[in-house]
């Protein structure tokens, strides 16, 4: 029998793209994780997972400038949260298409 790769949820395929903007030191609102994970992740998966991480307190938002100059609410992964958020970036985002992958899954390890 075949073990099935894992998977991350849509709503940590979320934390994982808010982190990696973080990385970059960019800046992240509701259309920009949008368009980065398009054909990924539906609009309303997306909000639904906003809201999760939110109830959950793994991120927070706060009203700022856009990309577009416009204001608009930006997410961020909450301190408390970093960490973990950091751990599953690197075991399971990092390395595969975005929501699969990582040092234990059967892909090439880009690290």
């Amino acid at each position: 029998m075949q073990i099935e790769k894992q998977k991350l949820s849509k709503d940590l395929i979320v934390a994982c793209e808010i982190y990696k903007a973080e990385l970059k030191k960019e800046s992240i609102w509701f259309t920009y994780i949008v368009e980065k994970l398009k054909n990924k992740v539906s609009k309303i998966e997306i909000s639904m997972a906003l809201d999760t991480l939110s109830d959950w307190g793994i991120i927070e938002y706060e009203y700022g400038p856009t990309g577009k100059g416009r204001a608009g609410c930006l997410f961020k992964i909450t301190s408390h949260h970093k960490q973990k958020v950091k751990e599953l970036y690197e075991e399971f985002y990092i390395n595969g298409d975005d929501n699969i992958g990582g040092k234990n899954a059967d892909c090439k390890n880009k690290r």
